[in-house]
C-alpha cells in the first residue's frame, strides 16, 4: 500500500487523522504486504507558504501514530519528500524520527 504526502503539521488539516486511519483501518481491510510512505511526512512550513520547519512536534507526533500502530521496519518504508528535507540538509530529523 502506498500513501504519500501526509503532512502532519499543516494548518486546517486531517493530516493525523487520516494517517492513523491509513495505519490502522486501511491497514485491515487491504491487508497489505507492508506499507510505503512517498514523502512529504511532515509539512515544516507552521502553515504557511514558506518552509520555516522542522518542528520537532511534527514529526514527534508522526513517529508516535506509526508507533501506535505496531509499524516497524519489516512492515513499513518511509522515504522522505522535498518538505522532509526544509531547512535540514542532513535529514537528522528524518533519521531521527522516521521507521
Amino acid at each position: 500500500m502506498i500513501i504519500s504526502d501526509i503532512h502532519v503539521g499543516m494548518s486546517g488539516t486531517q493530516d493525523t487523522e487520516y494517517l492513523t486511519w491509513a495505519v490502522n483501518d486501511a491497514r485491515n481491510i487491504v491487508n497489505p504486504a507492508f506499507i510505503v510512505a512517498t514523502g512529504d511526512l511532515t509539512d515544516s512550513t507552521n502553515g504557511g507558504t514558506i518552509p520555516n520547519g522542522p518542528y520537532p512536534e511534527e514529526w514527534q507526533t508522526y513517529r508516535q501514530i506509526l508507533l501506535d500502530a505496531g509499524m516497524d521496519t519489516a512492515f513499513y518504508f518511509d522515504i522522505p519528500g522535498n518538505h522532509d528535507h526544509y531547512n535540514d540538509p542532513l535529514f537528522e530529523y528524518y533519521l531521527a524520527y522516521s521507521i
